[in-house]
């Protein structure tokens, strides 16, 4: 055993000396807080230009406060809403003057950049100069104090902005004159305005407009003393140099100083948070973050050739820290990087004395003070009230490996794969094998699960079967050989409310009956699913069963056993393997698998939640989750113990969704979009724009693959549709109309953003239709009156006078084809070679296939295709191609693919559209669903 105390106890034999425990302590908070700002390092993706970067110089960055991120680049103005990009060109053939030297939001909606071309703001149609007249030289800096003043620095001096009006302000009377190019801008406590040029550092009073230069003494004697950049925290001024490190200014006392060293690395850009920390950005040497209050270094992002998870160079020569904490690094040449965001609304647990992250949770006991984990390396218990964390593995465990614990009055049980049992003292935290007089498998065997009855006699789920102890003693040892048990190898026991006992097998599961005291498996009804291999079951408060199988959904089912059926089919549940579910206080499911955590309020809803909300992975592990008195819910992942409060509100970066990008036939219009109000956009197209590309952002700025989304074009799409690990829809020959488009989070209402989009019809395009209707009317009528006559003529006058022939009935289908009947011969020709279309072109792939391409196709009329389906055949054209789609579903589970695919992407995949029909064609043709397919021919190839 491995004990860590920190604090102070008269026991002399199990606590050091209390000067040097609180040394211990001290030097541990600090350890630890280092870690978790280390190990929980935050993730960074890198963008290039595969991502849609124009250009992979990134010079200046800035949010707006709509959620845009704004960067500069040698020869633009780049847009990102964290997928989709938007440029913004320079024109002119000169690509030096181009070069930006920064971009900003000076008021809501407003962004201005400054290149050596002059001041330009960013408008729908492009980049327009500002008061070219005026500001006529490079533009360097632009600083706005929140009230309606811009101040604009550059090579002719400093411009005030203010109500359409611009005012020069020279440093020196000489507009040549070094001391009017100014690099660098910050307003300090809104009275003072900083301005620093290459060799000067000048303040401005805001009031008064009077300028007072600021010498330093080392200007002189260093030649190559050059300032670069500038900030201001408090009462002092930080000054960033070219290969002079970063300079402080004392602003009280007037003096400079030294201040921190780069190694010769030009300082590019230089910010704070406004309190104590400072970001600092090199030429060379990556990223700093800087602590005025400790004057040392607490973070760094440099890049790393055997990590892939760091910043794609350390030249970097720009960089921004937004609101949200997000770190952003403009590179020269190698790209935008950028720190993921991820909500804490899920929080891994840690301590200042221990941390879980990056630790595969297996098993959980949760208390008040004291938390239990059992991992792949040993035991931990974290005693909160004592501040101690004891560790048990090897060599005092005979494996680490620890595969269930079980919490019984002051004790707590512990198995192991490999290593037998133990018990734990929670009061003297002494650990001993489990009744080592009985031998494997407490000494040495499997100990899979461990269970109390309501009777507290403890059950023991073993490779040998089930031991069942009462009061201390062995009394009973169930087998196959002594039991219908179906298998030896026990993986899970489970109590239910009524005190029997789900025992789940390797080859199936059985029941504890306590009224008889006795074992069955005749209490299954038909097609109830006992031989699944289930590794957990779980009771929610209105006594509904959920049974996990190690691979796929949970099956539910009453305490009767006579109402049961898969969990949620036909939902993002499908194609992942359900490793837990449990209730929380608003009797909503939490339910955890092998891609993710869901939550489920039992109204339809299904709620995925993933990395952005603050999960360190998506893989949730066979972890039976705990509900605390507080209403904490406790989850295993396999990064860490999750701890979560649904109580409290899912965080969020505050954003709404907004459409971003529109395309029409490939061609982007997003000039075209009209915002109609917080949450309602529209845009009108041209009548020949019928291929339609949607792009939306929640502005997260995560990585596209951990994005969901559900949507729907109405008139379109008959219900929401799921997308995940993206953010923009396509939709393929939309007819002119008025169409609404509908994007939201998934299975939240209320966030919920719409978009008109009109296609305008053309007059040729109205006359079409006009004269399409005047056919069909003419030819129905046409049809009418033929039919009639042929009736008469066949029949006679008399047809109704003769009972046997007006008693007679025409077969489905046989009017609606009387007049163009396809010959047997021809019918026959016909389906063969739609069988071939279909098996070598695999046109069923198509979601959008109708009867009028498949006519194209096969080189003859629709109205003949028709017939030869409901005539000859026996089956209309949907039950024909779907009969195809849903084969080649089954060939790709037969195959083994669907191990890579969700179900939803194999649905795609087959021809499917609609989740709805798939599922209902699927059970019509196979009598099963698909997740009950995948299942089967699982355990077949088992």
């Amino acid at each position: 055993m491995r004990i860590f105390h920190f604090y102070h106890n008269k026991s002399e034999q199990c606590y050091p000396d209390l000067y040097a425990v609180w040394f211990r302590l001290l030097f541990l908070s600090m350890f630890a807080l280092f870690v978790s700002f280390s190990v929980q390092a935050v993730e960074i993706r890198r963008l290039s230009a595969r991502d849609g970067m124009h250009d992979m110089v990134v010079s200046a960055i800035c949010k707006d406060s709509s959620g845009f991120v704004w960067f500069g680049t040698a020869s633009s103005v780049e847009r990102f809403d964290g997928v989709h990009f938007r440029h913004y060109q320079f024109p002119g053939k000169d690509e030096k003057p181009k070069w930006v030297n920064v971009v900003t939001e000076v008021s809501p909606g407003c962004i201005y950049a400054g290149n050596d071309m002059g001041l330009w703001a960013v408008t729908e149609d492009g980049l327009k100069r500002v008061m070219p007249k005026k500001i006529t030289k490079s533009v360097r800096a632009i600083l706005h104090d929140g009230h309606g003043t811009v101040y604009i620095g550059g090579d002719a001096g400093l411009y005030v902005m203010r109500n359409g009006r611009v005012e020069n302000i020279l440093i020196d009377s000489n507009e040549l004159s070094n001391s009017n190019k100014i690099i660098g801008l910050s307003v300090q406590n809104g009275r003072t305005l900083w301005i620093l040029t290459e060799h000067s550092l000048y303040s401005m009073s805001l009031s008064s407009r009077k300028i007072v230069a600021h010498a330093n003494p080392d200007t002189g004697k260093k030649d190559n003393l050059t300032y670069k950049c500038i900030t201001s925290t408090g009462n002092s001024l930080y000054i960033g140099t070219i290969k002079n490190g970063i300079l402080r200014y004392d602003v009280q006392r007037g003096t400079f100083s030294n201040y921190m060293k780069t190694d010769g690395n030009t300082v590019s850009s230089i910010s704070s948070d406004g309190r104590d920390v400072l970001y600092v950005s090199t030429d060379g040497g990556g990223v700093k973050f800087i602590s005025t209050r400790t004057n040392s270094i607490v973070k760094s992002f440099v890049y790393s050739a055997d990590d892939a998870n760091t910043i794609s160079s350390n030249a970097v020569y720009s960089l921004m820290v937004d609101r949200d904490g997000l770190v952003w690094v403009g590179t020269y040449q190698l790209g935008l990087n950028y720190t993921l965001w991820q909500g804490n609304s899920f929080r891994v647990y840690s301590t200042p004395l221990f941390n879980s992250f990056d630790m595969a949770m297996h098993n959980i006991v949760i208390g008040h003070d004291v938390k239990i984990l059992g991992t792949l390396d040993g035991i931990f218990i974290i005693d909160e009230r004592k501040k101690a964390v004891i560790k048990f593995h090897t060599p005092e465990l005979r494996s680490n490996s620890i595969t269930t614990l079980c919490r019984l009055n002051n004790k707590v049980y512990a198995g192991t794969f490999g290593g037998g049992m133990y018990e734990i003292d929670l009061g003297s935290y002494r650990i001993q094998t489990f009744h080592p007089e009985l031998g494997s498998p407490f000494t040495d065997g499997d100990v899979n699960c461990i269970r109390a009855d309501r009777k507290g006699r403890l059950w023991v789920g073993t490779s040998s079967g089930v031991y069942r102890f009462g009061n201390g003693r062995l009394e009973h040892h169930y087998t196959i050989e002594n039991s219908p048990m179906p298998g030896n190898i026990v993986h899970e026991m489970f109590f239910d409310s009524t005190g029997k006992g789900w025992v789940c097998t390797n080859n199936g599961m059985c029941i504890y009956e306590p009224s008889s005291d006795r074992i069955r498996t005749d209490v299954f009804p038909e097609g109830f699913p006992s031989k699944e291999k289930v590794c957990m079951i779980y009771e929610d408060s209105s006594h509904r069963l959920y049974l996990m199988p190690f691979k796929g959904t949970a099956v539910t089912t009453n305490l009767s056993i006579n109402d049961f059926g898969v969990f949620n089919p036909g939902t993002l549940l499908d194609g992942k393997d359900v490793r837990f579910i449990v209730e929380d206080k608003k009797k909503q499911l939490w339910i955890g698998t092998d891609n993710g955590l869901f939550c489920y309020d039992r109204k339809g809803m299904l709620i995925p939640y993933g990395f952005a909300d603050g999960l360190p992975g998506p893989v949730f592990l066979s972890c039976a989750p705990v509900q605390d008195n507080q209403g904490t819910l406790w989850f295993g992942n396999s990064k860490g113990l999750i701890q979560f409060k649904p109580s409290e509100r899912i965080s969020t970066p505050g954003y709404d969704i907004a459409i971003t990008t529109f395309s029409a036939n490939g061609v982007q219009v997003d000039n075209k979009i009209k915002k109609d109000g917080t949450k309602s956009y529209s845009i009108s197209l041209e009548p020949n724009q019928r291929n339609i590309t949607i792009g939306f952002s929640d502005f997260r700025y995560t990585d596209p693959a951990y994005m969901n989304f559900e949507y729907k074009l109405d008139g379109v799409d008959d219900e929401w549709r799921y997308l995940n690990g993206g953010s923009d829809v396509n939709y393929y020959n939309l007819s002119p109309g008025t169409y609404v488009f509908r994007v939201r989070h998934v299975g939240i209402p209320s966030s919920e953003v719409v978009m008109t989009v009109h296609i305008e019809s053309s007059l040729i395009n109205a006359l079409i239709i006009f004269l399409g209707g005047v056919a069909v009317f003419v030819g129905l009528y046409y049809y009418n009156v033929k039919r009639r006559k042929r009736v008469k003529t066949e029949t006679g006058d008399n047809v109704a006078a003769d009972s046997d022939i007006a008693g007679q009935a025409l077969e489905p289908g046989e009017e609606k084809y009387k007049s163009g009947k396809v010959s047997d011969k021809e019918c026959e020709q016909l389906a063969e070679k739609m069988r071939q279309l279909m098996l070598k072109r695999k046109l069923y792939t198509n979601p959008d296939l109708k009867l009028s391409d498949l006519a194209a196709e096969a080189g003859t009329t629709p109205n003949a295709l028709s017939y030869m389906f409901n005539q000859y055949l026996k089956q209309n054209y949907y039950d024909f191609v779907n009969t195809y789609r849903i084969e080649e579903f089954k060939r790709i589970v037969e195959a083994g693919e669907h191990q890579r695919f969700t179900l939803n992407a194999m649905m795609e995949q087959c021809g499917f559209s609609s989740r709805t029909s798939f599922f209902r064609c699927f059970k019509k043709q196979c009598g099963l669903t698909p997740t009950e397919y995948i299942r089967k021919q699982s355990e077949g190839s088992e």
